[in-house]
């Protein structure tokens, strides 16, 4: 089976730090060892701060993830529906099958 595309492990530690910093490295290490900066790079929220955004934006990367900032309040999910809340725990919440 052949894939169009691949990742690898540049970097690797165990320290306990904030990596928000690290992502030029491994951005840096794609252009060294491929001699173009990827196409787009996929990371966690901890990564995408305004200065990796616009590190990435400067070389035509496209980062993944949602746009900084609230959403608009339509976009936003209702609550409400989204949470329902037993207050009796352990209570069956059929009431047909249930006997």
């Amino acid at each position: 089976m052949w894939l169009a595309s691949a990742s690898s492990t540049i970097y690797l530690d165990w320290k306990a730090c904030n990596e928000a910093l690290d992502l030029p490295q491994p951005v840096a290490a794609y252009k060294q060892r491929f001699g173009v900066y990827p196409e787009s790079v996929h990371v966690d929220q901890l990564y995408r701060t305004r200065a990796n955004r616009q590190g990435c934006k400067d070389r035509g990367i496209r980062l993944s993830g949602p746009p900084l900032g609230r959403l608009a309040a339509d976009a936003q999910p209702e609550l409400e529906s989204q949470m329902k809340i037993d207050p009796w725990i352990g209570t069956p919440k059929c009431t047909e099958l249930c006997l």
